[in-house]
């Protein structure tokens, strides 16, 4: 009897979390972070990462008033740490507003932190440079990216290669018993189901990155620290290389401004006026066009 040949029934081909390419990209600049934070960045390697970003940047061509320009740099300047978060996160399978629940509370508080090395604590995480803490902020982006000077996922390739380094080097990883240990920890810890913040699929961290919050009307919010605000707490040097801890609360008169994307200024100017707060709310794009004319050493220091 002839048998007649079986179909096959194809299976969609799942849609890759992020492009390779962007993290070879990302990665290359953290190697070039390294030499550039320690002022050994030449004018080759400076031209290259400008090339490097320039290529992945989506704030081209953006105009901005000189008026505007001078208010960003002042604030800029004014500014000693960042912290990114966004409009709304998931909290307990539920969707909180957190910009309100910051309004409400007066501020930044700590929140119970176990990703750290050194044990867990409640802190607030800042950013010691903008980029980083804008990549973090971009987690939150739901829909269409705004204006970037570079993307969330070539930023955060490029910040997670020096801080996987100084992993390895700090917890000596190369002996097998100090490997398993720093797997055990970060698979304990909240690091492992981070992407619940902004997203109800599993989704890597690289992922998070790239594909960002599944909340709709989500956006990124960045919060700058006036500098001698804050007293960093005593962190692994792997999270001192982009990160420092406070224990404290950091109130709204701790803040040099606030930035939400260009049309959600007004929204959140009269949410802070409406119980009195004065702190200036500005454009994020207009802080990745003034970035994006700083040098390489300046955007990852």
């Amino acid at each position: 009897m002839k048998k007649h040949p079986t179909l096959e029934t194809s299976q969609p081909t799942p849609k890759p979390e992020f492009d390779n390419k962007k993290v070879y990209k990302g990665g290359v600049l953290g190697l070039m972070a390294l030499r550039a934070v320690k002022g050994k960045s030449g004018v080759l390697s400076e031209g290259v990462a400008k090339r490097i970003i320039a290529k992945d940047a989506t704030v081209t061509g953006r105009e901005i008033s000189p008026d505007t320009m001078a208010k960003v740099e002042r604030a800029s300047k004014q500014t000693e740490y960042w912290h990114g978060t966004g409009r709304f996160q998931y909290r307990d399978g539920k969707v909180v507003d957190v910009l309100k629940g910051m309004i409400e509370q007066g501020g930044l508080l700590p929140h119970r932190d176990d990703i750290d090395l050194v044990g867990a604590m409640d802190s607030v995480s800042l950013a010691r440079g903008r980029t980083y803490a804008r990549a973090y902020a971009d987690m939150h982006e739901n829909g269409e990216k705004g204006e970037r000077n570079g993307s969330a996922l070539l930023w955060s390739a490029a910040f997670i290669g020096p801080l996987a380094l100084k992993i390895a080097q700090e917890e000596k990883v190369w002996r097998s018993e100090n490997r398993q240990r720093v797997k055990e920890h970060f698979g304990a810890s909240n690091s492992a189901q981070w992407y619940k913040k902004v997203r109800q699929e599993p989704t890597g961290t690289l992922g998070i990155f790239a594909r960002g919050s599944d909340i709709e009307d989500n956006y990124p919010i960045l919060f700058g620290v006036k500098d001698g605000t804050v007293t960093p707490t005593k962190t692994s040097e792997s999270v001192a290389v982009h990160e420092v801890r406070s224990t404290e609360p950091i109130g709204f008169s701790g803040l040099t401004h606030i930035e939400v994307p260009e049309s959600r200024v007004l929204e959140t100017q009269a949410m802070l006026m409406q119980v009195g707060y004065e702190v200036p709310v500005m454009a994020i794009e207009d802080f990745e066009a003034y970035a994006s004319r700083q040098s390489f050493a300046e955007q990852v220091s």
